[in-house]
């Protein structure tokens, strides 16, 4: 508090001229920044916000001759250009920014495209004033670079811990080598891979739509793989040396630590975010977003907080699905910390801080970045009266899931090290036994809840396996302690059985997709085929086409019992089975079909049957053909 009094006591005159340069700068940084996301109240409540800063708080510009540096005069311009580099194409096609262009253009004689590139320049080069000084401003308050420093001097310091990331590399690598090699395109690459565009507006996800564009060098995105599934291994093997480096108190990182962690990226919920050639990199970065803060948790608690609501604010904008990694870490990391030290004072103080970061993250997500949707999935809450019955309702439907992907196998290995788990720390215990034992139940009990983010909490949440990853994250940790323990044969063997369940299913999963996408394209075949027989797209005119009906799977899949579970469901989300059947766009736009306009209402037209086959048929007149496919061409000839 007298640290607050003293600065606000610092308040002269002169520091309140400061202010206003500062005020124009963040708006000209807020304004690029919202007009991106098309948020205009979001840029007013923003505006509220720092005018309300500029008249509380002094913002001195001689923080920059004590603090600042090339370096960081280089980031604040880096930032500003990517401001600007993001602002100037979308400016181009806002009707709002476009108004005032044509206002300017009555002034000025340059055409719209000029002024709207001399205005992201001015505005960028505006930004660059309070970019530096907020800059200046952490580095002299909190302090993140020499926190980074520390951590350098750590890495540079243990050589196991560069040999540990490779490794965990190299095995990630192989384990998804197959679904590599497959190269399937999931059902949201093949809309971006005809059109070219991101389309992550529509769920708020800004900053992922500004990483995708910065990778692909360009607005239009063009298929990289597999230079993004390379990323994400990179991204989701560091977020997994970050969990050795929180939880682990060997001075030397082992193997096991290594192997305890590998589900982190080879959870089949998280290699169904690998399937999407596009997203994966950036979904990855999300794990990395949310297990990053905790290399700050022993620092000052402004810098743990201010990283924490940044990372959190970050992750949101990517996938929301994964706000469930932070709160669940951190929960076993406060059990831990407890019972290290044996007394509440600092697990208490690191959940009171991590609650205050993740909290602000996600409300300045929600303030300045969300908007609601209702599609597929919802952005609405539960209504706090029925709060309570929601989330236990969706809760009981995520651990079926849990129960019916993996099989017995699967579903004894984490038993064993959730048993584990309360029966290590006991015995490590030298008092409170009985304490102990209750909170390490209560730990694992509300981390593997949380783990599935806000999305409990929502009425219509997603319960697609790529919506579930930070059950895997949650079970790493889990792991990760167990085998930190000496004497842990029994953890250890459980914990190794597990990750080669993972591995043996990353391969599985690779082929069996490869081998869909055959019995896909064999299916679209035999339709173009009887089409082209038929002769019924040779008209000039439009042709209104509809399908109907469904593929199934390849018999192939059919006979595998492993499909029942977690197997099948991917393989059904990756071709969207239940929606299009074998996806509309490889049909439309992969063969070249033209003058073909797909409708919905073609089953009410009593069209005349023209062609009944062992695998569709096809009813047709001179401008519209319904297709109807069979999944099993024997029963839908009885």
């Amino acid at each position: 508090m007298e640290h607050i009094k003293n600065y606000l006591g610092s308040f002269t005159l002169k520091s309140r001229l400061w202010n206003i340069p500062f005020l124009i700068s963040c708006l000209s940084a807020g304004f690029m920044l919202f007009s991106t996301m098309h948020n205009f109240p979001g840029f007013l409540t923003f505006l509220f916000l720092v005018l309300g800063l500029c008249l509380v708080f002094p913002f001195d510009p001689q923080v920059i001759r004590r603090k600042g540096s090339f370096s960081f005069f280089l980031a604040a311009v880096i930032l500003a250009g990517f401001l600007s580099a993001f602002f100037y194409p979308i400016a181009l096609e806002s009707r709002r920014i476009g108004s005032l262009v044509a206002f300017l253009q009555a002034i000025l004689p340059l055409t719209a495209e000029r002024i709207t590139l001399l205005a992201a320049i001015l505005l960028g080069g505006a930004s660059v004033y309070a970019l530096l000084l907020l800059i200046c401003l952490e580095e002299e308050r909190l302090g993140f670079l020499d926190a980074l420093g520390d951590l350098k001097g750590r890495l540079s310091a243990n050589p196991s811990i560069l040999r540990s990331y490779l490794i965990l590399c190299a095995v990630n690598w192989i384990s998804i080598s197959a679904l590599v090699r497959a190269n399937v395109d999931y059902m949201d690459d093949m809309q971006r891979i005809v059109d070219g565009i991101p389309g992550f507006e529509l769920f708020s996800r800004h900053f992922m739509g500004f990483l995708i564009k910065l990778v692909n060098t360009g607005d239009y995105l063009v298929d990289l793989s597999p230079l993004t599934q390379f990323l994400a291994v990179l991204i989701v093997s560091a977020a997994g040396m970050i969990l050795i480096l929180t939880f682990s108190q060997k001075e030397q990182v082992s193997l096991w630590s290594v192997v305890a962690v590998l589900p982190v990226g080879l959870c089949p919920y998280f290699l169904e975010c690998l399937s999407f050639k596009f997203d994966c990199p950036y979904m990855a970065l999300t794990i990395f977003l949310n297990l990053f803060p905790l290399l700050f948790f022993s620092r000052k608690p402004g810098l743990y907080i201010t990283v924490t609501a940044v990372c959190i604010l970050l992750a949101s904008s990517i996938y929301q699905a994964s706000l469930g990694i932070f709160p669940s870490t951190v929960v076993l990391l406060a059990f831990v910390l407890w019972h290290r030290e044996n007394t509440f004072q600092k697990p208490v103080r690191v959940a009171l801080y991590s609650a205050a970061g993740y909290l602000i993250g996600v409300a300045l997500y929600r303030v300045f970045i969300m908007k609601p949707v209702s599609d597929y999935v919802s952005s609405e809450m539960f209504p706090l009266s029925q709060l309570p019955a929601g989330v236990l309702s969706n809760l009981r439907q995520y651990f079926q899931l849990v129960l019916s992907d993996f099989d017995w196998k699967w579903i004894a290995a984490i038993g064993i090290l959730l048993v584990s788990f309360v029966v290590l720390h006991v015995r490590q215990a030298k008092t409170k036994k009985l304490l102990t034992g209750l909170l390490a139940a209560a730990a694992l009990t509300l981390a593997l809840c949380l783990s599935f983010g806000l999305y409990i909490a929502l009425t219509t949440p997603s319960f697609a396996c790529r919506a579930m990853y930070g059950f895997g994250v949650c079970i790493a940790v889990i792991a990760l302690l167990c085998v930190d323990f000496d004497r842990a044969q029994i953890p250890k063997l459980a914990c190794l059985c597990l990750s080669w369940f993972m591995i043996v299913f990353s391969f599985m999963y690779g082929n069996a997709l490869e081998e869909q996408v055959r019995y896909r394209n064999f299916r679209m075949e035999m339709v173009l085929q009887e089409l082209n027989d038929l002769s019924v797209l040779d008209s000039q005119e439009p042709t209104n086409i509809q399908v109907t009906g469904s593929i199934g799977f390849s018999p192939i899949l059919e006979n595998m019992p492993q499909f029942s579970g977690a197997l099948g469901r991917m393989v059904t989300m990756t071709f969207q089975q239940d929606h299009s059947t074998w996806n509309d766009y490889a049909f439309y736009y992969y063969y070249g079909l033209e003058n073909v306009v797909t409708v919905w209402d073609l089953e009410e037209k009593n069209l005349p049957l023209v062609h009944d086959g062992y695998y569709q048929t096809i009813y047709a007149d001179e401008n519209n053909i319904l297709i109807h496919l069979k999944e099993r061409g024997s029963d839908a000839l009885k």
